[in-house]
C-alpha cells in the first residue's frame, strides 16, 4: 500500500471493476414495497455440510528463509515473528473465546465463528493495535513487502499496513479444508503465525509468479486515455497510486471486453478441480512464534 495515498498525495484515477453478474448496489432509490408474506414454513433447512476431503499423505517439503526467493517459493519462513508476550496474549485470548463458543451467556460479539472447516475470530482492538505495530516494525516483513511490491522506481511503496488480523482455530477431529486462496488480496502478503508448538505445517501449491491474476482495478492509459484493466504485474507495482505513466499496450486496437469472473475462475479454478494440488509442506515443523 502506498503511504502517498494516505497522506493525500496525487494519484491516478482508478476504480473497481463493476460486477458482471448483474448485481446492483444501493443507488439511493427508494426501496420497493415488500411482497405479501407467504404462509410460514415451520420446517428447518438442514445446513449444507462442507465436502469431505481425503488428503494424500505427502513428504515433500519446500524450504525458504531468503526474502529474495519469496516470489519463486511463494513464501518465506520466519522465526520469532512477534515479542513473546504477544504470542501469550493471543493464545490466551483464543482459548478464552473458544471456551465461550458454546456458552450463549458469555458469547462475545467478536467471538469465534465457523468458516469452512475451521473457526475464525477477530483479535480484540487493543491487542490488535499492539500486534500490528510489532509486525510493521519487522525488518523481514518490510523487506518482503518491498521485494514483492516495491519495484519500478517511482512506484516503490514506502511502507505497509496490517489488515484483517484474525485468530484461527481447528477443533479436534475437523476434516481438512479444501485448497483455497484469497482472490481479493492480490496486493497483499498473507501471514500465518503459530501460537503453539508442533502444529501441522501449511500445505502449499506450486506458486506461479508469472500468472496474470485478475486485479479488478482499472487505470487510465496515458496514450489512448481509455480506462483499461491493470495487469497483475503493474498492479503489484502500484502504478495506479503514483504519477508513473502507464500504457495499456493495445491503443490502436478496439477496446477489449473484460470478463472479470471468467478470468477469476481460470486463475483459481485449479484449486477446486484438483484437491491434491497442495502437494508440499511450507518449511520446517513450526514452533510457537514461527510463521510464513
Amino acid at each position: 500500500r502506498s503511504l502517498e495515498d494516505e497522506e493525500g498525495g496525487p494519484k491516478k484515477r482508478s476504480a473497481y471493476t463493476p460486477s458482471l453478474t448483474g448485481k446492483k448496489y444501493d443507488d439511493g432509490a427508494p426501496a420497493p414495497a415488500p411482497a405479501p408474506a407467504a404462509a410460514k414454513n415451520t420446517s428447518r433447512r438442514a445446513p449444507k455440510e462442507a465436502p469431505i476431503v481425503e488428503l494424500v499423505q505427502i513428504d515433500k517439503c519446500i524450504k525458504n528463509i531468503m526474502v529474495s526467493r519469496i516470489e519463486k517459493a511463494g513464501f518465506v519462513e520466519m522465526t520469532q515473528v512477534l515479542p513473546s508476550q504477544f504470542i501469550d496474549s493471543l493464545r490466551s485470548e483464543a482459548e478464552e473465546k473458544l471456551s465461550n463458543l458454546n456458552n450463549r451467556q458469555k458469547k462475545a460479539a467478536d467471538g469465534f465463528i465457523k468458516i469452512s472447516n475451521a473457526l475464525q475470530a477477530i483479535v480484540s482492538k487493543e491487542l490488535a493495535e499492539k500486534v500490528s505495530l510489532a509486525l510493521m516494525g519487522s525488518d523481514k516483513i518490510h523487506d518482503s513487502m518491498k521485494h514483492v511490491f516495491g519495484k519500478g522506481g517511482e512506484s516503490s511503496y514506502e511502507g505497509f499496513v496490517v489488515e484483517s488480523l484474525k485468530l484461527l482455530a481447528t477443533p479436534p477431529g475437523s476434516p481438512p479444508q479444501l485448497p483455497h486462496a484469497d482472490d481479493h488480496c492480490t496486493s497483499c502478503l498473507v501471514g500465518i503465525v503459530h501460537l503453539k508448538d508442533d502444529q501441522l505445517r501449511t500445505r502449499i501449491a506450486k506458486y506461479n509468479n508469472k500468472k496474470d491474476y485478475p486485479t479488478g482495478i482499472t487505470s487510465t492509459c496515458d496514450n489512448c486515455q481509455r480506462d483499461e484493466q491493470l495487469p497483475d504485474a503493474d498492479y503489484k507495482r502500484g502504478v495506479h497510486l503514483t504519477t508513473e505513466k502507464w500504457y495499456c499496450g493495445h491503443c490502436n486496437k478496439p477496446a477489449r471486453p473484460y470478463d472479470f469472473e471468467k478470468k477469476l475462475t481460470l486463475a483459481f479454478g485449479e484449486l477446486l478441480e484438483n484437491p491434491d494440488i497442495a502437494d508440499a509442506h511450507a518449511g520446517e515443523c513450526p514452533k510457537a512464534n514461527d510463521g510464513i
